[in-house]
């Protein structure tokens, strides 16, 4: 099932068109650059709350009327971006950053913890590591801490075993002999391969 989410990122403030008359480029300039300011300010706090968090996770670990107060806030932030008003942008730009952090405080009351890096590492060759995290969250947190490991999720694993093993052998071979141990993997020349091809362990 794919999860669908409501994003809590702001709309991008249209960059001023070229050629316009000097007088409305000045105007348009301060007003833009104030626009632009409090989305800076409110991206700082939003960024902040996703590296610990995790992108879009952080609303779902709270009651729902915080959330919907809280996706509310920042509707009202891509209104204001689309309609160009700097004070009103200024307004809800820091009443969404203040909702991040609301969200924050009542996930961490209510017991939520932040994905950790931890996983199950393996070696892939004598250069890389290979790190199995519970959530994508978890990947997320062990690539930036260790950048020199290669960090995916249980989920990408099913995802990758999927084209991998197309046909299913693997996954019937480890039903028929349980305990035996995958050695090496092969690309085939052949797309499909072919059905008497050894299987690698």
């Amino acid at each position: 099932m794919t999860k669908k989410t409501r994003s809590t990122r702001h709309k991008k403030h249209p960059v001023p068109d070229r050629g316009i008359s000097r007088e409305l480029t000045a105007s348009y300039s301060r007003q833009y650059a104030k626009v632009q300011s409090a989305i800076v300010d409110y991206d700082k706090v939003a960024s902040e709350m996703e590296r610990k968090w995790g992108v879009d996770r952080l609303p779902e670990l709270v009651d729902a009327e915080l959330r919907e107060r809280f996706w509310e806030t920042v509707h009202r932030l891509n209104v204001a971006i689309d309609e160009n008003d700097p004070d009103e942008v200024r307004r809800h730009a820091d009443a969404a950053a203040r909702g991040w952090y609301a969200l924050d405080r009542a996930a961490s009351g209510a017991g939520a913890l932040p994905p950790s890096g931890e996983g199950y590492d393996a070696r892939i060759d004598e250069t890389r590591v290979l790190r199995v995290c519970r959530t994508i969250e978890g990947a997320c947190v062990a690539q930036r801490e260790h950048p020199d490991v290669v960090a995916v999720s249980v989920e990408e694993i099913a995802r990758i075993w999927k084209i991998w093993d197309e046909r299913d052998i693997l996954a019937q071979a480890k039903q028929a002999f349980p305990g035996a141990e995958i050695l090496e993997a092969r690309v085939q020349s052949n797309k499909k391969g072919d059905p008497n091809d050894e299987i690698p362990f």
